[in-house]
């Protein structure tokens, strides 16, 4: 086996890099309040990719969800404006809007998502936030198809499996 190989394999062990995409923040799924404006701290470990996600526990997102191009690449079928910060020494070093990049089908049906990647943070990582992110989500526009409060959605910030 090549020595640079046995390398990288005790580098990565002895990271904290995580498998668990159990979510660093949960709450409400809040994106049908307009102007809603939520902050939220957390301390994201080392090799992470933070992403914003919404969790479905009953089937309410179903797979046409998305639409596909001729070319393969998913268009996301929701109207809504949702942006993202990340602060830093209270300066924004980086602004998304949330929009749906892929989802995850749930366990017990083809037809909804368990889970959809809404965005992922390219700023943060373990080493340049080594206590803690502050996060900042605010809804901008509402979606009038989730326009009404639904428990069995919520919002999480975890470790994203997008490479």
């Amino acid at each position: 086996m090549p020595y640079w190989l046995i390398l990288v394999f005790i580098i990565i062990s002895g990271c904290s890099f995580s498998s668990d995409y159990t979510p660093w923040v949960e709450d409400e799924f809040f994106f049908y309040k307009l102007n809603e404006t939520r902050e939220y701290t957390f301390k994201p470990s080392n090799l992470s990719r933070p992403e914003v996600v919404i969790y479905d526990s009953s089937c309410n997102l179903p797979t046409g969800l998305f639409s596909i191009k001729p070319d393969g690449s998913k268009v996301a079928k929701f109207n809504w404006n949702v942006t993202a910060k990340v602060i830093r020494k209270n300066k924004i070093i980086e602004s998304i809007t949330l929009k749906p990049i892929t989802g995850w089908l749930s366990d017990n049906s083809l037809d909804c998502y368990k889970s959809i990647s809404l965005g992922i943070f390219d700023s943060i990582s373990g080493e340049l936030f080594p206590k803690e992110v502050k996060v900042i989500i605010s809804v901008n526009k509402v979606d009038s198809r989730y326009s009404i409060p639904n428990d069995e959605l919520s919002l999480g910030i975890r470790n994203s499996p997008i490479l």
